[in-house]
């Protein structure tokens, strides 16, 4: 006997699975009734959705697995953000939805779904450049995707970079003026010092910010090296004095100013080679950036 029912309850299920399985009308619902397939797509009750969410799920279009016989189907997916997966024959393939009363995202249009499970917010048909990101589609328009809407590059952050003018005369010497980016002109603040330099030498410049507002201009103690090859030796010169500042933006980190100096070779290292001295005039205008420490 117990045999006997279980083939009975076996054939039962073979009959169920083969209906719903079909393209005939036992495959669709009686009515418009989404109360079953619920999500965060918007308020169900009886007789489906209230009003459309004010925001679209963010996995909207993305794939999702369901497959059904009809044209198009809708079912219940934890996994999507709507609630809902959505099988669209036409599109060759399964996205994640949401259902809708009248209104969905750029490039979705409400539908009733074949098996009557809908309306749902379907997909059209993919045109990468029309600024709408359609199923099939990772991104349509914005910064980083490629020519077929088919992949999405993050913009790479590029790495703050110092510059500026610098004009410099030596020896009494036309002044010489170099412009640009680093290391045209490098312009550092680390360690609570601002240090600069440029292509024209290698002579380097180090001076303490002035304060934040501080009226302009302004006196700053500035202090300068130069080491140079002359004839086969190693010259170095040192001097310290005072620069005018003429124009300072903390927020913006930019400075300039001018300042007339004198270098002195270091006793016991210059050789008969080195000039003893060597008179400068300098004028920068910079623009630095903040060295993490």
């Amino acid at each position: 006997m117990k045999k006997q029912m279980m083939g009975v309850m076996a054939a039962m299920a073979m009959v169920s699975l083969g209906a719903a399985c079909s393209g005939d009308d036992t495959n669709r619902r009686d009515s418009n009734d989404a109360g079953d397939v619920g999500g965060d797509g918007g308020d169900v009750g009886d007789g489906g959705m209230v009003e459309d969410p004010a925001e679209e799920p963010g996995d909207l279009g993305q794939p999702c697995n369901f497959v059904c016989n009809l044209s198009s189907c809708v079912v219940e997916a934890e996994e999507c953000e709507g609630g809902v997966c959505v099988y669209h024959q036409e599109l060759g393939g399964s996205y994640c939805s949401r259902l809708c009363v009248e209104s969905c995202a750029p490039g979705y249009t409400c539908q009733q779904t074949e098996d009557e499970s809908g309306p749902a917010c379907l997909s059209g048909a993919a045109a990468c450049g029309n600024g709408q990101v359609e199923f099939g589609e990772v991104c349509d328009g914005q910064e980083g995707c490629a020519a077929d809407c088919l992949s999405l590059e993050e913009p790479v952050e590029e790495p703050e970079v110092s510059g500026g003018t610098i004009t410099m005369s030596l020896y009494g010497n036309a002044p010489e003026t170099v412009s640009g980016d680093a290391p045209a002109v490098t312009a550092e603040y680390t360690q609570g010092r601002l240090f600069f330099s440029s292509s024209l030498n290698v002579m380097t410049f180090g001076m303490d910010l002035p304060e934040p507002g501080a009226a302009m201009p302004l006196d700053q103690f500035l202090e300068i090296g130069l080491v140079e090859n002359v004839g086969g030796a190693n010259c170095s010169y040192n001097a310290a004095t005072t620069a005018t500042i003429s124009e300072y933006d903390h927020a913006g980190q930019t400075i300039a100013g001018d300042a007339a100096f004198t270098l002195f070779c270091q006793s016991g290292i210059c050789g008969s080679e080195c000039s003893p001295n060597i008179d400068v005039e300098l004028e920068f205008e910079l623009r630095w950036v903040e060295l993490e420490e």
